[in-house]
Order: structure tokens, then sequence, then C-alpha cells
């Protein structure tokens, strides 16, 4: 049988916490149609909520933790372009504050 790729995407956000972009993000996610064709990322830094990071991930979404920029530029930066290499993502999106 053959099974349909899902479409990758990257949700990039500056930290997982209890606020408006989170609320969005999820509230998105879980009201999509035909989330089963997609397999959501979310790229976030060393700075977050547990019990957010949990919310996302029982949403079906895998989580990746990234250094801070404030403590190592290239170890912000280039995990994420290693993600999304590594992953093959077909879309990221940016969300700062």
């Amino acid at each position: 049988m053959y099974m349909k790729r899902r479409i990758k995407v990257a949700e990039v956000v500056t930290r997982l916490e209890y606020g408006g972009v989170e609320s969005v993000i999820l509230n998105y996610i879980n009201h999509m149609e035909e989330r089963e064709e997609f397999e959501i990322h979310v790229i976030t830094q060393d700075i977050n909520n547990t019990g957010c990071i949990n919310l996302f991930e029982e949403s079906g979404c895998i989580v990746h933790i990234i250094t801070h920029k404030r403590k190592n530029i290239l170890k912000n930066h280039w995990p994420i372009i290693s993600i999304i290499v590594a992953i093959l993502i077909s879309i990221v999106i940016t969300v700062t504050r």
C-alpha cells in the first residue's frame, strides 16, 4: 500500500510559555483540517515552560530545544539549519516577539 508523504512544517518560536503566540499556534494546529497530512516540528530556545512544551507534544508536535542565542549564537543558528536540513522540512514559519 502506498503511504502519502507528510508535509513537514517547522515553527520556529523564541520560547514556549503560556502566551498569545503559543495559544494561536496551538489553536491553529489543533483545528487544522487533514492534520494527519502534516508533521509539525517546533524549534524553540532553552527558556521554556515545561507544561507548555507538553501541550505541544500532546498535540502531536515534535519539539526541538536549542541553545539560546544569548548564550552562543553559533549554537543557536546552526541547530536550526541542521534540523531543517536533516528532517527535510518543507515549510518554515518563524515567530518573534
